[in-house]
């Protein structure tokens, strides 16, 4: 399954990107997928757009989406602009959204641009990567 054309997971000065991580507030609950700002973010699967979901109250450039898969997949992607409505429903492999550029919104140079993506099925958070593909097969 796939968000992108190519899915590698962040590790840079500023932190990794794999699910558990060590952060200041606790443990990483999602993934975070390399992009190039403007790279386009395809639907994983059949399904729609339930609600924007913003990753902080606090600031308002930085923006996200929930999207429910028809397999009852929920998706929580952050750093992403969406170009598909809420409650629009989508095909597997549309466009959905674009990258932010969340670097330069956090004035990080040595923070990768990247996507933060969260799952959840039947209620329960897990690993992304049990159904999201590492495409480089190597840690980034």
């Amino acid at each position: 399954m796939q968000l992108l054309s190519s899915q590698i997971i962040r590790n840079d000065d500023e932190g990794k990107g794999h699910y558990g991580a060590s952060r200041y507030h606790g443990t990483h609950k999602g993934v975070d997928f390399v992009v190039t700002p403007g790279q386009v973010i395809k639907a994983p699967e059949s399904g729609y757009i339930k609600r924007i979901k913003n990753p902080s109250a606090k600031d308002s450039r930085q923006h996200g989406f929930l999207f429910i898969g028809d397999s009852g997949l929920e998706v929580t992607v952050f750093y992403a602009d969406l170009t598909a409505a809420v409650g629009e429903v989508v095909k597997k492999g549309n466009k959905i959204a674009i990258a932010q550029d969340i670097s330069a919104l956090y004035g990080l140079p040595d923070m990768k641009p990247h996507i933060h993506v969260e799952t959840v099925k039947d209620g329960v958070r897990f690993d992304p990567m049990e159904v999201f593909t590492d495409t480089s097969k190597k840690k980034s």
